[in-house]
C-alpha cells in the first residue's frame, strides 16, 4: 500500500482538528451548566459579588441580567520551560468545583509560514499579500510578544469573552503572586467599572515568596553560613513554615493572621535580656517554651537552647523589611480565603503528560491536549450530591 501524502495527511488533521474543537466547545458548555447548577445549590441565598452604583457590595450572586458571579482560579503554562517558549496556555477553573470553564492558547510560531519562507522570500509584494490572506484563516501565529506576556493576553481574552461566550462574570483572580495578569485585567475593566475584579493569593504560593525572600536576603546580605543567630537555609524553610501556619490557623481572621505571623518574628528574634513573647500565644499548650513556662509559674529558660530558629539582631533588622511587606493587609486579605491553585496544576500536568514538553509540536497539538476530560454523568450527579450534602 503506497504512503499517504502530504495534501492528504494535512486535509485528515485539519479535519481532525476540527472535531476536537467541536468535542471541546460541547464539553465545556457541559460544564458551564453544571458549574451554573453546582453553584445554585451551593449559595442558595446569594452571596456578595459585585459594587453596585452607590459603591456597595451588592449581595446578589446573579445579576439583574442573569450572569452568574463565580469565583476562578487562573493560570499559564509553557510548553518550554523558561520564557523561549513558542506556545502558552492560560486555563480559567471554576473555584467552587474545580472544573475547567475555559481555556486560551496562544501561540508565536507556524510551521506553514517557516516552511515558506523560501518560496515568500522569491514574490513580489503583491504575491506576499494575496499568499498570507490565503493563509491567515490557517495560521498558527495568535500572539505578538515574548513567552511572558502569552499569560496576560490569554486573561485578557478569557475574561473578555466570558460573559458572550458562558455568560459568565469571572468576579476573583485566584493566581501567585505575579500580578501582571491581574493588573492588566483591572486597566481593562472587561465587566465595567462598577464590576472591579479581585485579586486572591493562592495560599501554596504565598508562604513560597516568603521563603524566597528570606533566601534571597540570606545569600545578598552574606546572613548565613555558621555561626549563632544566622540566616540558614533551614531558618529560611522554617520561618516560611511558620508562616505557613499562621496563614491557615487563622483564615476568615486577618488580625489574628498579622498578629500570628509577627509573633513568630518576635519569638526567633527574642534573647534573654530583651524577651518579646507578649505575641505568642499563652498556656500551657503554647508553642512558645517562655509562655508555657509563664503559664506553669516557672521561671523562663534560656532561650539558647529552646529556640532553635533564633536570629540575631543583625538578621533581624536584615528580614524585618520583609516581614512588613508580607504583613500588608492588602496581601493578608487576599490569602484569608484559604484557596490554592492545585486544580490548575493538577491539570498542567496531565495536560503536558498528552503533549510532552520534550516533543516539538504545532498549536494544534496543544490544543488537543488542553482540554479537560468529558463529563460522565455519572461524575456530575456523585459531584452535586456532595454538594447537597456540604450545604445542608
Amino acid at each position: 500500500m503506497p504512503a499517504m501524502n502530504k495534501s492528504s495527511y494535512h486535509r485528515i488533521d485539519k479535519r481532525v482538528n476540527a472535531s476536537i474543537v467541536e468535542a471541546t466547545d460541547a464539553t465545556l458548555n457541559e460544564t458551564v451548566e453544571f458549574v451554573r447548577e453546582a453553584h445554585r445549590e451551593t449559595f442558595p441565598q446569594g452571596r456578595v459579588n459585585a459594587v453596585n452604583d452607590d459603591g456597595e457590595e451588592d449581595g446578589a450572586w446573579e445579576d439583574d441580567d442573569g450572569i452568574l458571579w463565580v469565583d476562578v482560579a487562573f493560570d499559564g503554562t509553557w510548553h518550554k520551560r523558561g520564557f523561549s517558549s513558542h506556545y502558552g496556555v492560560g486555563v480559567v477553573v471554576d473555584v467552587l468545583t474545580g472544573y475547567v470553564l475555559d481555556f486560551c492558547v496562544k501561540s508565536t510560531y507556524c510551521h506553514t509560514c517557516v516552511m515558506n519562507k523560501e518560496k515568500l522570500e522569491g514574490m513580489t509584494d503583491a504575491e506576499q499579500l494575496q499568499w498570507k490572506q490565503l493563509h491567515q484563516p490557517d495560521c498558527s501565529i495568535n500572539h505578538e510578544g515574548s513567552a511572558k506576556s502569552m499569560e496576560r493576553d490569554a486573561a485578557l481574552e478569557l475574561w473578555g469573552r466570558s460573559v458572550e461566550r458562558h455568560n459568565l462574570r469571572y468576579r476573583t483572580m485566584l493566581s501567585d503572586g505575579d500580578s501582571t495578569a491581574f493588573n492588566a485585567l483591572a486597566a481593562a475593566q472587561p465587566y465595567g467599572p462598577t464590576r472591579p475584579i479581585t485579586k486572591l493569593e493562592c495560599t501554596n504560593h504565598l508562604p513560597k515568596r516568603m521563603g524566597t525572600a528570606l533566601r534571597k536576603a540570606s545569600k545578598d546580605g552574606r546572613l548565613g553560613g555558621r555561626g549563632e543567630g544566622r540566616l540558614t537555609k533551614e531558618k529560611c524553610q522554617r520561618l516560611q513554615n511558620y508562616f505557613r501556619s499562621a496563614i491557615l490557623n487563622n483564615l476568615e481572621d486577618q488580625r489574628a493572621m498579622e498578629q500570628a505571623i509577627w509573633a513568630t518574628f518576635f519569638h526567633v528574634t527574642s534573647t534573654d535580656e530583651d524577651p518579646h513573647h507578649d505575641r505568642c500565644p499563652a498556656g500551657p499548650a503554647s508553642w512558645c517554651f517562655f509562655q508555657r513556662a509563664r503559664a506553669e509559674g516557672q521561671p523562663p529558660p534560656p532561650h539558647a537552647g529552646h529556640n532553635g530558629t533564633a536570629l540575631s539582631r543583625e538578621v533581624s533588622h536584615a528580614v524585618l523589611p520583609i516581614y512588613r511587606r508580607m504583613t500588608n493587609p492588602i496581601l493578608l486579605k487576599r490569602a484569608a480565603h484559604g484557596k490554592t491553585q492545585n486544580s490548575n496544576e493538577s491539570l498542567h500536568n496531565v495536560m503536558w503528560g498528552h503533549c510532552p514538553k520534550e516533543v516539538f509540536v504545532g498549536k494544534d497539538r496543544v490544543e488537543a491536549a488542553a482540554p479537560p476530560l468529558r463529563l460522565s454523568q455519572s461524575s456530575t450527579e456523585a459531584t452535586l450530591h456532595w454538594h447537597r450534602s456540604w450545604t445542608t
